[in-house]
């Protein structure tokens, strides 16, 4: 397989814990990495084509891995080797299998070589294809398609095959964000004979802090 690594688009699918617009310094430093969890559903047939689309792109970098002599993978060697899961099965708190396939995309935000090095990040659209400008908190719950590199990999350590997927943008089709949840985010509808508020009553303040549920990617949990 060439250096110009295939470059695929996701279905519309939903994002987990996002870090999208800053950077995630807990396990990659000084600089820290963009990236996201992504889920769509096992049952759908746009999901179906895009795991073939990423499985016979790994089994490209197999066959060619083994034809160049340089490597050395003999069939016996080859018998020992293993491959990375594409995606992880979801499974709720008890266990249960949701019908989702959950997908990882990362991006480092600096790349260092011999030569120079880069700052970048994933490029952001909204539903009308237009680049998302100025500060917007994407939390879990959002919806999107995401632009990957496909970068295959051979991991002489563990002797894994596997397929990095590096996040290059995402259109964001439907937001989730700190500054507020509808009623129907939160599996709310219209009830008949109930309580209703008076207009004073309804404009109370969001109370959240700012913390691990305010920032991009980390939404609070209760």
């Amino acid at each position: 397989m060439s250096t110009n690594y295939p470059i695929l688009t996701t279905p519309r699918g939903v994002f987990i814990f996002p870090h999208l617009t800053v950077p995630d310094t807990k396990f990659v430093k000084p600089d820290g990495e963009y990236h996201t969890k992504f889920a769509l559903d096992a049952d759908l047939e746009s999901t179906s084509s895009f795991v073939d689309q990423l499985a016979a792109l790994l089994d490209e970098f197999i066959a060619e891995y083994r034809r160049n002599k340089d490597n050395k993978m003999t069939a016996a060697k080859y018998k020992k080797t293993s491959l990375a899961d594409i995606f992880e099965d979801e499974v709720d708190e008890e266990g249960e299998d949701t019908g989702r396939l959950v997908f990882k995309f990362k991006l480092k935000a600096k790349v260092e070589t011999a030569k120079k090095s880069w700052n970048q990040k994933p490029r952001l659209f909204d539903s009308s294809a237009a680049p998302i400008v100025g500060e917007v908190n994407i939390w879990t719950g959002s919806e999107g398609k995401v632009n990957v590199e496909v970068f295959p990999y051979f991991m002489q350590s563990s002797k894994t095959f596997g397929l990095s997927l590096r996040i290059k943008g995402a259109q964001i089709l439907k937001l989730v964000s700190g500054q507020g949840v509808s009623a129907e985010d939160m599996g709310f509808g219209t009830e008949d004979d109930g309580y209703v508020a008076e207009p004073d009553a309804a404009g109370f303040e969001d109370e959240s802090d700012g913390g691990e549920g305010g920032t991009d990617g980390q939404q609070a949990e209760f």
